[in-house]
C-alpha cells in the first residue's frame, strides 16, 4: 500500500538523518531523528538497526556530560 511505503521512506529518511548528525558529533539530534526513524518502521531488520544506533547515541551523550 501506498501508506507503507511512505511509512517506510519516512522511517529511512529520519534514519539517514540520524546518521549523519551522529557523524557530526550531534548525538542529541541523531537520537531524535532516531526515535521518528523507529516509530515509523514495522520491519524488524530496520528496527534492530536503528535501536543500536540509537543505543549508541545515548552513550556518546552519556559520555559528553
Amino acid at each position: 500500500s501506498a501508506a507503507a511505503v511512505s511509512y517506510s521512506d519516512q522511517s529511512l529518511y529520519n534514519y539517514k538523518q540520524g546518521q549523519y548528525y551522529a557523524s557530526a558529533g550531534r548525538f542529541e539530534l541523531a537520537r531524535e531523528y532516531y526515535l521518528l526513524a523507529l516509530a515509523a518502521t514495522t520491519d524488524s531488520d530496520m528496527q534492530e538497526a536503528i535501536s543500536r544506533d540509537l543505543e549508541a547515541a545515548d552513550a556518546a551523550i552519556q559520555i559528553q556530560r
